[in-house]
């Protein structure tokens, strides 16, 4: 998972996977454009205040750990389309 921040004027930072769409997912044959949508990688945008040095403790790691899980998803012979929602404990 990286972290980005484009400019100081963003108004967001970006936790993004990388590596996750060199496996392809498993869509259902039935869901629109199956063949075409099978790779895919996972973005959250957050406030600018998670990109200080004291949001990298464990305690509020959970940006991260949210992005991972989602990643795992695909890696277990399912997919992740439009629509899907995920609970974040």
């Amino acid at each position: 998972v990286h972290l980005h921040q484009f400019t100081p004027n963003d108004h967001y930072v970006l936790f993004a996977t990388t590596g996750i769409s060199s496996e392809a997912m498993s869509p259902p044959s039935n869901a629109p454009n199956h063949e075409t949508f099978t790779h895919a990688e996972i973005v959250m945008m957050l406030d600018p205040s998670w990109a200080t040095p004291e949001r990298t403790r464990t305690e509020n790691y959970f940006p991260v750990d949210t992005v991972l899980g989602f990643a795992s998803v695909p890696l277990d012979g399912t997919w992740i389309w439009t629509g899907h929602t995920f609970p974040v404990r």
